[in-house]
This record gives structure tokens, sequence and C-alpha cells, in this order.
């Protein structure tokens, strides 16, 4: 009886997120305008941490995990203007992060894939 009520609790328990430490290719789409990033992510517990570049641009990057759902923003300047992206997302397996964006002035989809170890980043 006592394994039987373990093994209830351990399925209640919400997934834990795979380890999304690595490189991610991103399609955002923002007000019809298509943006390719590259996503260098760091994965601590519920902490992330990390970089994206856009062209020859780098931003730090930061964010969360809490079990399927994904968080992370920076700060980017287009056109002369400093814009603060928020992207929330759910993973879809251990590779894809689905979601939408928050660009300040317009909102946005994205949807992000996990590079294989030896594969390189889309540029």
């Amino acid at each position: 009886m006592k394994k039987m009520l373990v093994l209830m609790a351990l399925a209640a328990m919400p997934a834990l997120a795979s380890d999304l430490s690595g490189t991610w290719n991103v399609e955002l789409d923002i007000a019809g305008m298509l943006f390719k990033p590259v996503l260098e992510l760091k994965h601590e517990g519920a902490e992330l941490t990390g970089t994206i570049k856009t062209g020859d641009e780098s931003m730090p990057v930061k964010g969360s995990v809490d079990g399927e759902a994904v968080k992370f923003e920076y700060d980017t300047v287009y056109e002369g203007q400093t814009y603060h992206l928020i992207y929330t997302g759910k993973l879809d397996g251990d590779s894809t992060i689905k979601g939408e964006t928050d660009a300040t002035a317009a909102v946005g989809t994205f949807v992000a894939k996990k590079a294989a170890k030896e594969e390189k980043p889309a540029q």
C-alpha cells in the first residue's frame, strides 16, 4: 500500500523540464517581420542565462523554467530604439519551444529548435 501511495504521489508531480542548455535556432515573427536569432542557454535549476545573437549584435538573456513553461527576456536596439523582448512559451518535447513574444510596441510568435550538439547554429 505504501508503495502505491508513493507511486501516486510521484505521478501527480509536474514533469521536470529537460536540460535546456545549448544552442537554439529561433524563428521570431513580429508584425510580419521574420527574425532568426541564435540563442545560447545555460540551464541551472529553474534559472536560464545566456546570450542571443542577431547579426553582429549579442545581448545577455535571463529567464526561468517552471515545468514545461519557459520564459526569457533581453533588451535590443532596432532602428535606434531600445526594445525589451519577453518570450513566454511551452516546451514541446525536448527540443522545441513555442510561444509568444512581447516586444514593447508589438507582439509576435516564436519557435525555437534546439540544435544538435554537432550542428552549427544558423546565421
